[in-house]
């Protein structure tokens, strides 16, 4: 499965896609809204806040 880097943004408890609107549920990944297939969800990846900027953490 190929891997997009698309800006996420946060509203009414959703991360939004703010290039194509798609939205995704916050507690698990699920696609809510397209234009991202049905079926498909976010990848959860370890993260920590530093600097005020959220950075992938390697092997966390």
């Amino acid at each position: 499965m190929p891997a997009f880097r698309c800006p996420l943004g946060c509203k009414d408890g959703k991360l939004v896609c703010q290039w194509h609107g798609a939205s995704f549920d916050m507690a698990n990944g699920d696609c809510l809204e397209g234009p991202a297939p049905k079926g498909s969800r976010l990848m959860f990846l370890s993260t920590r806040v530093e600097d005020g900027a959220l950075n992938y953490v390697w092997g966390e």
